[in-house]
Order: C-alpha cells, then structure tokens, then sequence
C-alpha cells in the first residue's frame, strides 16, 4: 500500500523525532503515522522515510524549549500579584504616596522572581524524552507506539490488530512516622466533680497502598489504609490542687480515596514526582481510655494534601516517598516505602 503524506503537510505537524538505529545510523525529521512494525518520518529533504521497529534502539522526541514562555508567564503572574498585595496593603489609613512608590518597584521585584522560577519549570517541560526500544519487553514497545501516535501528524492509520494498554497498577508496604494537633484529641467527663483533659501524639505508622492509573498514566487512584501508634498522655483532677497524670499507649486507623496526578507519567523516566488529593476516615480504637471523642472542625472536609516522589530501583519495582497533610486534624505524616508494579 502505497502512503503519500505530502498532500498532508499543510493540516498538522507531527512531532520532531531523532531515531538512532541499532546500527548507529541516526535518522531525524517529522513523525508522520505510525504502522504496526514501523514509522514514517518526512526527513528534512522532504522525503519519506520508512524505519522499522526491529531495528531502532533509542527514539528522542524533540520538545521545543519553554523557557520563555515560563518566565513570561511567571513574571506577568507574580509581579501581578505582589503589585496588587501591595496595592492592597496600603489602603486606608497608611500614606498614600508609599504606594505609588513601593507598587512598582515590589511588583518588578516579584515578577523577576516569578520570572526566574517559571523559567526553570519551563525548562523541564521542554526537556527531550528518549524513549529505549532496544532489549525492552513487546506489551512496553506497543505501549510506546501507542504513546508516539499521538504525536504523529496522521493518528487514525489503519492496523489490523488493538494495541494493548498497559495499566499501571502497583501495590506497596510503606513505613512512616506522623505528628498531630493535640487541641484536637480530648477526655471529657459529665461528673460534675471531676475535670479532665487528654491528648494523643501519633508516632509511627505501617501501611499499605493499591494504585490504578488510568491508559494514558497521568492520573488515577489509590486507596491508603496505615495502622499507627497512638501515645496518649492525660490529666485528671478531682479538685485544683488534687490531679493525676497517665500515659498510655493505643492505635490509630487510617484509610484514605486518593487522586493523584503524576507530572512524569512515561515508564521511561526513573521518577516521577506527583500530587495527591484524598478523602480521609480515621478511626481511633483500642485505648485505655473508656471514653474518647475526636473533635472534627465543623467549617473544615476532611481531606489529605501530598506531594511525592516515586524512584525507580529495579523493572516494575519503585522506591516511594510521600508527605501528607491533613488540615482538618492539623496531621502530618511522612513515609517512604517499596512498590511493585504489575
């Protein structure tokens, strides 16, 4: 079947791709389709060329750099935004002429700083990816096709057979250890003689997560459940100058529904750093104490905040490391753990 793409050239552009084969000849142009065993470039003379899966060893995808258009935006965002704080500061009572002074010059202040940190984001989103085809497993080699066809100037050429969608699912043990507000745990007693107060510090805590990413691996779910250690210190008093002071030692139960958005999905990269946003129960059991409330802020959901890092160590094995914050029960926690990947 004969597949012309000059016709084509004007519609879309595909990506820019630089192809080393096994035999060290490096190939480089535009991605046009992607056939079941090979890829279509358009070279840079203008011809088509045809290389074939079996014989490509390294695939780069040529990004174009972000650098400016980080600092651009950086610089309109936060100089726009310091500005205006300082704008709003000095309204009322303060002197009116500090702020025709200090706007501008604090406003150009922030906007170089946003400039300098929207540049350095933009030069990571711009990095190259290259991609090893050489000694990887078939389902890993067709994922990868189905990743460059995405990119190529024409999606929709025809295949007789589905390519398979890796999922990525992966289950990890995780050890960690985590702090919590005390003003949140307390003891109360209806006796009218007898007063009280209690809090409970978590310390250490051992866990398990399952997560499933969806086709494309950019986001998906996963579910949390850490059992942890629950010092409890109290203090009880009949009258002011008669108290007692107890400490015991009980669990606290964790289970969290999380969505997490990786920045670097591809298999590819070693790491991948991610956001994590989950909906939180806690259950707190197995105490000394025969009664115990744990107090919910009322104006506050209890949700989990993370941000993590997943390192690769070996094939389908990953180092992860996460911290999260809990602002409804003012509780953090930081883990590190091992995860396998099916």
């Amino acid at each position: 079947m004969m597949f012309s793409v000059n016709l084509y050239a004007k519609e879309r552009r595909g990506a820019k791709l630089q192809i080393t084969k096994k035999n060290g000849i490096l190939l480089a142009g535009e991605l046009i389709t992607v056939k079941e065993n090979s890829l279509l470039l358009l070279n840079t003379e203008g011809w088509d060329v045809s290389v074939g899966i079996a014989d490509i060893k390294v695939i780069r995808v040529i990004k174009k750099s972000k650098v400016w258009t980080g600092a651009g935006l950086g610089f309109l965002i936060c100089g726009g935004s310091v500005a205006m704080y300082n704008h709003l500061f000095f309204k009322g009572n303060h002197d009116p002429e500090l702020k025709h002074i200090f706007t501008p010059f604090l406003g150009l202040i922030g906007g170089v700083a946003g400039a300098l940190a929207g540049g350095f984001i933009g030069a990571s989103a711009g990095r190259d990816n290259s991609i090893q085809i050489e000694g990887r497993p078939d389902l890993e080699i067709r994922e990868t096709l189905e990743y460059l066809r995405k990119k190529a100037r024409i999606r929709d050429y025809p295949r007789t057979e589905k390519i398979p969608i890796y999922r990525d699912i992966s289950i990890g043990l995780y050890l960690g250890y985590s702090t919590m507000d005390s003003r949140l745990y307390k003891r109360w007693y209806d006796m009218w003689w007898q007063g009280g107060d209690a809090w409970a510090e978590v310390s250490y805590l051992l866990g398990l997560q399952v997560q499933y990413f969806f086709k494309n691996r950019n986001s998906g779910f996963s579910f949390d459940l850490f059992s942890q250690t629950l010092k409890e210190h109290g203090f009880f008093y009949s009258r002011p100058e008669l108290y007692s002071w107890r400490e015991d030692v009980g669990f606290a139960y964790f289970f969290s529904f999380n969505y997490d958005f990786r920045f670097f999905p591809n298999r590819e990269k070693n790491f991948n750093p991610y956001l994590s946003l989950g909906y939180v129960f806690l259950k707190i059991e197995k105490s000394n104490y025969e009664e115990k409330q744990l107090y919910w802020p009322k104006k506050n959901i209890p949700i989990k905040l993370g941000v993590g890092l997943r390192y690769k160590i070996k094939d389908k094995f990953f180092m992860n490391s996460a911290f999260y914050y809990l602002p409804a029960y003012k509780f953090s926690s930081a883990r590190i753990g091992l995860e396998y990947v099916f």
